[in-house]
């Protein structure tokens, strides 16, 4: 019994080693990195999203509004003076 064990794990620790021998030292496939995801923001003016790093932004009632553009900008804020005005 002893006997059929240690041929066994013969068969075993040399089968592994003829395994790394042949596929073993291959380079393993790198995991792909995440990007940092971009933050989108609302534009109130255009209804559209924009990346918060490349939006345009202004503080209004002590909130800070981004817009995709400063056309967007100037028309949000000549809108919103004149509904403070009316």
């Amino acid at each position: 019994m002893v006997i059929k064990l240690a041929i066994i794990a013969l068969f075993v620790y040399f089968g592994w080693k003829a395994w790394h021998a042949v596929l073993g030292d291959r380079p393993r496939p790198r995991v792909a990195e995440r990007k940092p995801v971009r933050q989108l923001v609302h534009d109130p003016q255009c209804n559209t999203y924009v990346p918060e790093q490349s939006a345009e932004r202004v503080m209004v009632r002590g909130e800070m509004v981004y817009f995709c553009s400063p056309e967007c900008r100037k028309a949000y804020l000549k809108r919103i003076e004149g509904e403070t005005t009316a």
